[in-house]
């Protein structure tokens, strides 16, 4: 089983191109994954390829890499989806909640249509929600927490 998640992302995150016009429906098994086992999903390591976490992160790099490179805000939303599917199927992962942030962030500070940084802000809630404290450190961090409150309250 765990075979075909390594094959979804190598397709995608070596640029095989085969699936770059189907992230959607490519991302499905994967969330999957995800909510079938999440203790697996969380700590499954492959040889020379890393953690499924890590290679999950370098997946929605690419998509988001893809989706920048063909002006398409509608193909991003696809690594948002992944992103918030992490926070709702995989418990103790507050280690990687800056990672998922800065994901959120840097495409939010890009974001052109309203839908689209509806759905950037409801991935930033989502880690709120998942750990408030680590959350908001991150936000520190990044130095964005307060652009991000008058953005989501004007």
């Amino acid at each position: 089983m765990w075979n075909f998640y390594l094959v979804i992302i190598d397709v995608i995150v070596n640029n095989k191109g085969v699936l770059d016009d189907f992230m959607y429906a490519a991302s499905v098994p994967l969330i999957n994954f995800m909510a079938k086992n999440p203790e697996q999903f969380r700590n499954a390591n492959f040889d020379g390829h890393g953690s499924c976490m890590d290679m999950m992160f370098g997946l929605i790099g690419k998509i988001f890499e893809i989706s920048r490179m063909k002006e398409d805000e509608i193909s991003a939303m696809c690594s948002v989806t992944l992103l918030i599917a992490l926070l709702e199927n995989v418990p103790g992962i507050e280690s990687s909640l800056h990672n998922i942030l800065e994901f959120l962030i840097k495409e939010l500070n890009d974001a052109q249509t309203p839908e689209y940084k509806c759905m950037l802000s409801q991935g930033i809630c989502m880690t709120l929600y998942y750990n408030t404290s680590h959350a908001l450190m991150s936000l520190e961090q990044l130095g964005c927490t307060g652009n991000w409150i008058n953005l989501v309250f004007t």
